[in-house]
């Protein structure tokens, strides 16, 4: 995370669906700046939508299955995990 903020992220948020004091362990642990825990889907795209102009570009990196629609939201989304199939351009949830 030292090299992101290096090469000038400003700032390095996780938005998780894991418990707040795990969300913040994990975080403290590698250096993240701002942890949103607790998050269903729709609501991790309602903290992406209210980032303003001035926290944007947005990267998300996400697992794919439960993180497409927020990976789809982010100005660049980037889906890890195994057999993660190709992830739609336009955001939609059921």
């Amino acid at each position: 995370m030292e090299r992101l903020h290096q090469l000038g992220v400003k700032q390095i948020m996780m938005i998780s669906g894991d418990r707040q004091p795990i969300a913040q362990q994990i975080a403290d642990k590698v250096g993240i700046d701002k942890v949103y825990a607790e998050k269903l889907p729709k609501e991790k795209i309602a903290v992406l939508d209210q980032l303003d102009n001035t926290e944007r570009p947005v990267c998300m990196v996400g697992d794919g299955v439960n993180d497409a629609p927020s990976l789809a939201t982010a100005d660049v989304g980037i889906a890890m995990g195994l057999m993660v199939p190709p992830l739609p351009v336009n955001r939609q949830m059921p």
